[in-house]
């Protein structure tokens, strides 16, 4: 009957003729008989469990554990626990040429307590040793769910793997890669796919999908690009898009911004400009992130408030000529305009000279900043009464022939309604008078010509 050794230590290399209750120290074999316990030195086992590399996927049994120092080519029956629990059936194998006895398809786990009977001979071999087979560690794997970019942007996928030290398969490509990062630029929504590589272990896939948004078209009017302080602009989105959702960025060109939630129904803004100067205007349109500038091919030009004032002199030798000195205040285009006349002087400062007859002038000043806008004007009214202007003589002789009369001449500012002389002698008696113009002293008073120095009050 073949049963295995116990109790009695034996020791290997000595001869023993019968026994009984022998137990052999590891990686012996005992050979049996009927009549005798034989010791078989020659036949030791030997434990070398090895796990064949090249694992491609994890959950698979590749283990290999080889049993050598056996009778070569012999058929045994092969038992082993396996997490502390006995196989079944039993293993019928075949020793190689070598004397090894492989025990394959081994999946993870603890395997131990190998014991050995050859079917011809009733050879028994024991081992003690144990090994554990583990699948190699399946890392696990992390990405973020979505992306999201702008047309034309590029998005930076970023795995997360536990173990760091592995192979990256995106979008499952024939090729690995040693990188965490994998960079896309996709014209649409895409989705992509992750999968993690550790010493032969697949991950669990991971999806992750890039949101592609296109940016927003962005273009704007003005209902005025000049005018002065205060300048009131409406802006107004021309944008043909729905703008549900968006964002409009306005910047004034003043150092003034403004942000507004805006869709199909808020498309304009309006702003004053109180300063004078040259102001760029630009949107902005943000949505999902993507922002789009514009900014106003014209830009707007704000003007001062001018202000028109003249100062007048007269000319006292010829009395209807004036000048006029202009003095206005942020103004580079001026015009001059007369109530007795069409015409339209451009220069900055004039000299007038009217017409020698009463009358009544108004004199107007239109200054500007630019022509015909923001215009301010003054006016300056001129009344001008005519000097009484004539002549009187100083000598008259009535018997000469020679300035025989006394008759003053008068050019301007005479009314002859008007009229009246009075002449008087030295003595203060009056000896001519009359309202006629056309009338003349010939010198007589009382039918007599008089000589002398007289005196005359028109």
């Amino acid at each position: 009957m073949m049963k295995p050794c116990s109790a009695t230590q034996i020791t290997l290399g000595t001869s023993y003729s019968s026994f009984t209750n022998v137990n052999a120290t590891v990686f012996s074999r005992i050979c049996v008989s009927s009549v005798s316990y034989i010791i078989d030195l020659g036949n030791n086992m030997t434990f070398n469990p090895i796990l064949l590399s090249g694992t491609t996927n994890c959950g698979v049994s590749d283990g290999e554990i080889n049993l050598t120092g056996f009778k070569i080519n012999s058929q045994f029956v092969v038992d082993y626990k396996k997490d502390g629990v006995s196989i079944t059936p039993s293993l019928n194998l075949t020793s190689d040429n070598n004397g090894t006895i492989t025990i394959s398809s081994l999946g993870i786990g603890l395997y131990n307590e190998f014991t050995t009977i050859r079917q011809s001979g009733g050879c028994e071999g024991v081992s003690l040793s144990s090994i554990t087979f583990n699948d190699p560690i399946r890392s696990i794997v992390t990405i973020p769910l979505k992306y999201t970019i702008c047309q034309r942007q590029t998005a930076t996928l970023t795995a997360r793997p536990t173990i760091p030290v592995g192979d990256f398969i995106w979008n499952r490509s024939a090729a690995s890669t040693l990188f965490l990062t994998f960079d896309v630029n996709p014209i649409s929504n895409t989705t992509y796919i992750l999968t993690y590589v550790l010493l032969g272990c697949r991950s669990i896939e991971q999806e992750t999908s890039v949101d592609v948004f296109k940016k927003p078209v962005v273009s704007f009017v003005t209902d005025k690009n000049i005018g002065c302080i205060p300048l009131e602009v409406t802006l107004n989105i021309n944008t043909p898009i729905d703008l549900l959702g968006t964002e409009a960025i306005w910047d004034f060109g003043n150092g003034s911004t403004v942000a507004l939630p805006t869709d199909d129904t808020k498309r304009v803004v309006t702003h004053k400009y109180i300063i004078e100067g040259v102001k760029g205007v630009s949107l902005t349109l943000k949505n999902a992130g993507c922002s789009t500038t514009a900014t106003s091919p014209d830009s707007i030009l704000v003007i001062p408030q001018v202000k028109a004032t003249v100062d007048r002199t007269l000319d006292f030798v010829t009395s209807t000529r004036f000048t006029y000195t202009n003095s206005s205040i942020n103004a580079v285009n001026y015009k001059w305009k007369f109530s007795d006349t069409l015409m339209i002087l451009k220069e900055e400062n004039i000299d007038r000279t009217f017409p020698e007859k009463e009358a009544l002038y108004t004199v107007k000043l239109v200054a500007s900043p630019k022509e015909n806008l923001c215009a301010d004007s003054t006016e300056i009214t001129i009344r001008l009464k005519d000097e009484l202007l004539y002549y009187v003589p100083n000598t008259f002789d009535p018997l000469s022939g020679v300035n025989p009369v006394f008759k003053p001449q008068f050019t301007s500012g005479f009314v002859p309604s008007s009229y009246h002389i009075t002449i008087f002698n030295k003595w203060g008696h009056e000896v001519f008078h009359t309202n006629d113009p056309n009338s003349y002293w010939d010198g007589r008073y009382s039918g007599a010509s008089l000589g002398g120095i007289y005196n005359w009050i028109i």
